[in-house]
């Protein structure tokens, strides 16, 4: 499994059948997603940096880089985590 990312801070899991661990400041950094360089990722992501409480319909993923997890473009986030 690829492009498959589980936060391994919340969840306590630090082993899965798929998908790659990720810290929690890695799974709110939108490089994760979207830099083939990192562990994991073979295609990025459709996905944008915005300002919080924004969307951008253009995308399919959102991000508040830094700040929030990846959320569908249809989705908003009027406050940050």
């Amino acid at each position: 499994m690829s492009d498959s990312f589980w936060d391994v801070e919340t969840s306590g899991m630090e082993e899965s059948d798929g998908g790659t661990g990720k810290t929690t400041a890695e799974m709110m950094d939108i490089a994760t997603f979207t830099d083939t360089e990192t562990k994991g990722l073979e295609e990025p992501w459709d996905m944008v940096a915005v300002d919080p409480g924004e969307s951008d319909g253009d995308h399919i993923w959102n991000m508040v880089d830094g700040e929030t997890y990846p959320f569908l473009s249809w989705q908003s986030f009027l406050c940050t985590l």
